[in-house]
């Protein structure tokens, strides 16, 4: 458990565009003592992400505002006015919408635990080129490998509380290590999820999430067209389409991706590739 004066994870910075940003922690104490200090911009308070009543995992999330277009802004997360610990980081706005300039990100997925220098090399390669953004393309972690296996547990009737626990604590292990923690703190991060963020293949099977196959009308309830739905989020295109409609008019896109086959891009797509940034078996940018 974090001491007072330390966040349990985070800084996390989310989505931003020309005028705002937003950046996630988890504390061990109340979310409300808590505010973001943005250079230039002024204090915002952190506000929970969690519904009233007792805090189950006590994150926060605070929205900065009235920023500037296409700036690079530093920011320390405050404690009753206090600087926390491993609590700052960096973020840059969006240009105006009207902008014609060049424009970049970086994609990736696959976070395994037991991989290293992965993410070194990705924050070397974000110095470097100084993308606008980082999708993270599903598999944030492996939730069926290394100790537990969480769904495995289920069958032994593991409690829904304890199973939630321990999903939240190996997410803690992963996003706290510093190299990853450096890279999330310091430019903004879009994730979604993929199978193994729950098990390995789910989503094959439309009895994996009702919900999901509920909201999608066109979805029928098969193994095949759940399937598709679950993992059209884990595609770069799917994602950056949306991302983009939302960015600069350009046709100067840039995008690193992984080597994965469901992520090569469409040739209406307009995406240019860049290099490897950590070997063969790494990442693709």
């Amino acid at each position: 458990m974090a001491g007072p004066n330390r966040l349990v994870l985070g800084p996390v910075v989310g989505h931003t565009d020309f005028r705002s940003s937003r950046v996630w922690i988890e504390v061990a104490g109340d979310p409300a003592d808590y505010t973001l200090r943005v250079q230039g911009a002024g204090q915002f308070a952190f506000v929970s992400t969690e519904a009233p009543g007792p805090l189950e995992f006590r994150t926060a999330i605070a929205i900065a505002d009235g920023l500037r277009a296409d700036w690079q802004y530093r920011y320390t997360v405050l404690r009753r006015g206090k600087a926390v610990a491993d609590g700052r980081g960096t973020f840059r706005t969006m240009p105006d919408p009207g902008s014609q300039g060049a424009f970049n990100f970086v994609a990736i997925s696959c976070n395994v635990k037991s991989v290293k220098g992965a993410w070194p090399a990705l924050a070397k390669y974000i110095a470097d080129t100084k993308p606008r953004f980082l999708l993270m393309c599903g598999d944030q972690l492996y939730l069926d490998e290394g100790g537990i296996d969480l769904f495995s547990a289920e069958k032994r009737k593991l409690s829904r509380e304890k199973r939630r626990a321990a999903i939240a604590e190996k997410y803690r292990l992963h996003w706290s290590l510093p190299e990853t923690r450096d890279v999330l703190a310091n430019i903004p991060v879009y994730m979604v999820n993929d199978d193994h963020d729950i098990r390995d293949g789910w989503g094959s099977s439309a009895s994996d999430s009702p919900t999901m196959v509920g909201a999608t009308p066109a979805a029928k309830p098969s193994s095949r067209s759940a399937g598709r739905i679950s993992r059209i989020a884990a595609t770069p295109i799917g994602i950056s389409r949306r991302v983009i409609t939302r960015a600069p008019a350009t046709r100067r896109i840039r995008r690193c991706l992984p080597p994965t086959m469901s992520m090569r891009p469409r040739p209406q797509a307009r995406v240019r590739r860049c290099h490897w940034c950590s070997g063969a078996g790494g990442w693709w940018c």
